[in-house]
């Protein structure tokens, strides 16, 4: 039995077969899932860009004294809290297509709801030991970005403490962490070209006042959308694979999600 685990251990991520199932995933729930992601990411992503645009061209006073306004902070309060719930109902939506089985709107909404306050911890304490690693020294924050990353996953899956989920999660990931932060930043190159090319082309066509064009919020929040569900996707068919390699556990154990 060791020597079988050990087997299992040693196998490295097939990053082909991440990409492949992540996309498998999108394409079976594509209506809840991209709906879920317009309001996780799309809405978010327009009302940011809108608001950090208006204060953009009320000049740099203005855009100095937004922070320091109570209607800022409550928007950025509400939208990770609404965030933590839809990324719980994401997750939980990603594990029901993984593990062949389809999620009713109201188990969505239900395990999103249950979930939403222990997503809410782990994204907050993760993001703060982040920033604090790349502050000190860019390297420890990347090694703990790429060590936590499916720290929500597993959370969701597992049901386990808040604390406890980081270090399943540094346990799931050893080993492939490099395959991780590859594919993570190919991920993160591709959408920054993107954005880069869509900001150029608005930028140079209009200056500020195109930025705060109609189909330059639209095109930001379409950008949002599918960013938001390829994540969230992604890093749920990212813990199924390593939860296999490392334990030996097919797709169909995530059942046990729908306990």
């Amino acid at each position: 039995m060791t020597s079988m685990m050990d087997d299992f251990a040693v196998r490295k991520l097939d990053l082909g077969r991440v990409a492949s199932q992540t996309f498998t995933v999108l394409g079976r729930q594509p209506v809840t899932i991209f709906g879920l992601a317009l309001l996780l990411g799309g809405l978010p992503a327009a009302l940011n860009l809108y608001y950090a645009s208006q204060a953009l061209v009320g000049g740099g006073a203005a855009a100095l004294t937004q922070f320091t306004t109570f209607g800022y902070w409550l928007r950025i309060i509400a939208q990770l809290f609404v965030g933590a719930f839809l990324g719980a109902s994401l997750f939980y939506v990603a594990f029901s297509e993984v593990s062949g089985r389809k999620a009713t709107f109201g188990e969505i909404v239900t395990n999103g709801a249950k979930l939403f306050l222990p997503l809410f911890a782990v994204n907050f304490m993760s993001a703060v030991a982040i920033v604090i690693g790349c502050f000190l020294l860019i390297v420890p924050g990347l090694m703990l970005a790429v060590a936590w990353c499916v720290a929500g996953p597993a959370l969701v899956a597992e049901r386990t403490g808040i604390t406890q989920v980081f270090g399943r999660s540094a346990e799931l990931t050893r080993g492939n962490r490099w395959r991780i932060f590859g594919l993570v930043l190919i991920f993160l190159v591709v959408v920054a070209i993107i954005q880069g090319v869509v900001s150029a082309i608005f930028g140079v066509a209009g200056g500020v006042g195109a930025l705060l064009s109609p189909a330059r919020l639209i095109i930001s929040g379409v950008i949002a959308i599918f960013t938001t569900a390829i994540t969230y996707t992604g890093l749920a068919v990212l813990y199924a694979n390593l939860r296999e390699l490392k334990e030996g556990l097919g797709h169909e154990s995530l059942a046990a999600v729908f306990d």
